[in-house]
């Protein structure tokens, strides 16, 4: 839920929202496996993280010269539709 939907300012959904993420993070995070017996399975574990590695480098490589129209998408949000997500949103994209 929302915390606008529990009437508080709409920057607190911003705390909410990185609260929220860090949570699933760390639990991703605990989910990894945590062997470090050896052998095939730290093997395994290696290529996965290079597996990753590699997808993250194509991904990144496809998207680092994207630009997107902030101006448009900006002049096309009213001033209601204005929220701090869509603040950030604009602020990052122009990062």
């Amino acid at each position: 839920e929302s915390p606008l939907f529990f009437g508080t300012h709409p920057n607190a959904e911003i705390g909410f929202r990185t609260a929220q993420c860090k949570r699933i993070f760390d639990l991703l995070h605990m989910l990894q496996p945590k062997d470090g017996t050896g052998g095939e399975e730290s093997d395994a574990g290696v290529q996965s993280s290079w597996r990753a590695e590699e997808m993250c480098s194509e991904i990144l490589d496809e998207v680092r010269d994207v630009k997107f129209a902030t101006e448009d998408t900006a002049r096309s949000l009213t001033d209601e539709d204005k929220g701090p997500y869509q603040f950030v949103f604009l602020q990052e994209c122009d990062a």
